[in-house]
């Protein structure tokens, strides 16, 4: 008997497992439960993450603000990717499941998506990188640069005789940094064949090609001035090392022509007209204040071509709006708020104060001052710019939008009636 009643039993816990196959596998919390949990735990990650960018890019410019800007979108990426794998645990519940996991996975993923593209759009338009002697060749928020062997090939300038106005404790330090400043101009020559690419690319007009063609020419003398000026100081003859890293790209969305244009714009704005312009400022001070003639002369030409290339970079700006329309034109909007708010450039020890202004190279009240006004005026020329670029683009709307008459409007008209009188008989 008790053979068959364990016979019995046993048959029917498999007639009942064959109609629950899930009844003895290991308790578990209920996969809804848990599942709307764990994509409410990814995706608040997302959403907070893109608060905290927000607050960081409008807030005060601090050492490492890049960093934290990366650090946080790269937590935003990690909560999609939880998302992603909440989708793959789909597999292993019953299908009568599933499709509740699915609607969840796909109202919130798409949401989470959007958001870590413009936690990293926010990355890029605030991540300037202050640079006060022009456009530079970077990779990311990294500064390129190369180093320096002997050698008398970038020997462009004629000699200054600085050697002799200036004390003998200053020129040792005094020409690192121009040479230094060398090393920045040669890097330029690789930012702006990199920006000739990268306006062929999107199909920009000869005229703006060209000018960048010019532009990487004219950073080709500005390399050779400062080596010559850096030699004319402390008597050492080097020039620029193989530069490998001239060949790195910017990160440039090449599949979307519009995003592609948006990157664009945002480089000329923050390399060109911001960084450029600056330059362009200081150099027309230095070149006041300078003691040498020979040396006045060379900063009063380069203040000319580092103007003229802030010129070309609104060129730029304003193709790029008109091509790429709102999408640029909002990202510009939202660059405008990166912008940094004070320098932060390091200067040598003895230039701070500006007695190295004497023998062209700026203290730090004269850059403060010259970031203050470049960083103005760029602000409300692109807020020129930007509402020029929607009032024409209203015109065109309206232009575009078929007009809505009356029939006595459209009978008055063939018959000579005055509009005037033609609304006031249709009213009437």
């Amino acid at each position: 008997m008790k053979t068959q009643r364990n016979a019995d039993d046993e048959a029917a816990q498999l007639a009942q497992m064959t109609r629950d196959p899930y009844r003895h596998m290991p308790q578990q919390v209920p996969f809804k439960r848990e599942f709307a949990w764990g994509a409410f735990l990814f995706f608040a990650w997302v959403t907070i993450g893109s608060i905290a960018m927000i607050l960081i890019s409008h807030a005060r410019p601090f050492d490492g603000r890049s960093d934290l800007f990366l650090l946080v979108a790269a937590a935003m990426l990690v909560g999609v990717l939880g998302a992603v794998l909440q989708l793959v645990r789909l597999g292993s519940y019953p299908k009568e499941e599933r499709p509740v996991g699915f609607a969840l996975a796909g109202l919130a993923l798409p949401i989470g998506l959007f958001l870590a593209w413009v936690g990293a759009w926010m990355v890029h338009t605030a991540a300037y990188v202050p640079s006060y002697m022009g456009r530079r060749h970077r990779k990311g928020k990294r500064l390129l640069a190369p180093e320096t062997e002997p050698g008398a090939d970038w020997m462009g300038a004629p000699k200054t005789e600085l050697a002799r106005v200036i004390p003998e404790g200053e020129r040792a330090a005094l020409g690192a940094e121009w040479r230094d400043n060398g090393k920045k101009e040669h890097a330029s020559v690789a930012a702006f064949a990199q920006l000739t690419l990268d306006l062929m690319a999107v199909g920009a007009p000869p005229a703006l090609v060209a000018a960048a063609q010019r532009d990487a020419l004219d950073e080709v003398r500005h390399a050779a001035a400062c080596f010559a000026i850096a030699r004319d100081i402390d008597g050492l003859v080097e020039s620029p090392a193989p530069f490998p890293d001239a060949r790195a790209r910017r990160f440039l969305f090449t599949a979307s022509r519009s995003i592609a244009l948006t990157q664009i714009a945002i480089d000329a704005l923050a390399d060109g007209v911001l960084n450029e312009g600056i330059a362009a400022r200081l150099l027309a001070q230095l070149a006041k204040t300078c003691e040498s003639p020979a040396l006045a002369a060379i900063l009063r030409e380069m203040a000319a071509d580092e103007s003229r290339h802030a010129a070309h970079s609104w060129d730029i700006v304003a193709w790029c709006v008109e091509s790429g329309g709102a999408t640029v034109a909002n990202a510009l909007r939202g660059a405008v708020s990166g912008m940094p708010k004070k320098v932060c450039s390091a200067l040598p020890a003895g230039a701070r104060d500006g007695a190295w202004e004497r023998w062209g190279v700026h203290g730090v009240a004269m850059e403060a001052a010259a970031f203050e006004k470049t960083r103005e005026a760029a602000r409300a020329k692109l807020a020129a710019l930007l509402e020029d670029y929607s009032g024409s683009r209203r015109l065109r709307r309206a232009a575009t939008t078929p007009a809505i008459t009356s029939p006595a409007i459209t009978a008055a008209n063939a018959n000579g009636t005055s509009a005037a009188q033609a609304s006031h008989v249709y009213v009437r």
